[in-house]
Formats: structure tokens, sequence, C-alpha cells
């Protein structure tokens, strides 16, 4: 796999495909604009995997408070699916003001990964309030 020098995709996805459950998430292929890979939930049940791309350049990466507020989400269990349990103006996040936190989150509504399956995009993975 290619990789580039800050790889904020990887560590954006990372923390993405945490926040919805992810065990881990194994790198295919990436270039200037997409990367993919699988998405894997259950490591000993190979039926719990999910091939995905997500068409985007490095620097269109949501940025860092976007994956703070995937971070909060994921360590609260403050989603359910794919949808926020809460309104987003309900969360506190530390270090994060009311603006910065609607900026953020208004990033991640954007962010739509394609799934795969069997070599087809045929959905996407998306976080929504």
């Amino acid at each position: 796999m290619k990789k580039s020098k800050t790889n904020n995709r990887q560590i954006f996805l990372e923390a993405f495909f945490s926040a919805l459950g992810a065990y881990e998430i194994l790198w295919i292929f990436q270039d200037e604009a997409c990367i993919a890979g699988t998405v894997v939930y259950d490591p000993t049940n190979p039926d719990e995997r999910q091939d995905f791309i997500w068409y985007i350049e490095e620097d269109k990466t949501p940025g860092e408070d976007a994956r703070i507020l995937l971070y909060h989400l994921q360590e609260y269990n403050l989603l359910h699916m794919d949808k926020l349990k809460f309104p987003v103006s309900a969360l506190v996040i530390p270090g994060i003001n009311a603006q910065a936190k609607q900026k953020a989150f208004d990033e991640l509504t954007k962010v739509q990964v394609s799934t795969v399956d069997e070599g087809e995009e045929s959905g996407y993975y998306r976080i929504h309030e």
C-alpha cells in the first residue's frame, strides 16, 4: 500500500470505525484520491468484515476536533449504530467549545465512506444525529 507522509486519512478512519464498533482495519490501498481497506468487527468470524473505499484527498480529511469528537463518542458509548443517542448540543467534550463541537460534528455528518461488496460499491458508512 502506498503511504502518505502524515496519514491523516488512516488516523481519522481508525477513530471513525472504532466509534462504529470496529476491532481493527486492514489497509488495502491508498493514493492521492482515495483510501481502501477492510473493517474487522470480530476477528474470529470472517463474516464480520466489511470492505470500504473513501474518496477523499489527504488534505481534505476532517480535523483534530472531529477525531476528538469520535473518541468521545466511542469512550462514552454515545452512538446507537451510526446515530447519536443524544443531540450534539447536549454533549460536553472537555477542551472543545460549543462552536468547535458543532463544526466538528458538521464535518462528521459529511463523511460518507462507501461500503464494497463483491467489488461493487453498495452503500456507505456515516454518522448522524
